[in-house]
């Protein structure tokens, strides 16, 4: 039987690698504001989840978060983006993703 901290355990491991993605960002400085924005965002809501590991809203708005920074990550890094000629789908994106992106001017 799982432990009531695996999905705590994995937003954390799962927060390190987007901070470690961020790091290998080739990105302008506002875009790497807004990634370090979602991340810092998404670290936030991974704390709320300490106290109360299985409390369904905060894990939802955890996962939430750490997608949002997921999204911001790829929409923003140029060489992701040039490597898998990915492009940030505006309908796809979560409204978050889409304001933070925006901000970076993408």
């Amino acid at each position: 039987m799982a432990s009531e901290w695996t999905t705590v355990d994995t937003f954390v491991r799962d927060l390190g690698v987007l901070r470690a993605a961020a790091v290998r960002v080739r990105a302008s400085a506002a875009a790497k504001a807004a990634i370090e924005t979602a991340i810092r965002e998404a670290a936030q809501a991974i704390d709320l989840t300490i106290d109360a590991p299985m409390n369904r809203e905060r894990l939802d708005g955890a996962g939430a978060a750490l997608q949002v920074a997921s999204e911001v990550i790829v929409a923003l890094d140029r060489e992701i983006a040039r490597s898998f000629r990915l492009r940030a789908n505006a309908s796809s994106l979560c409204e978050r993703a889409r304001q933070l992106i925006a901000q970076a001017g993408a």
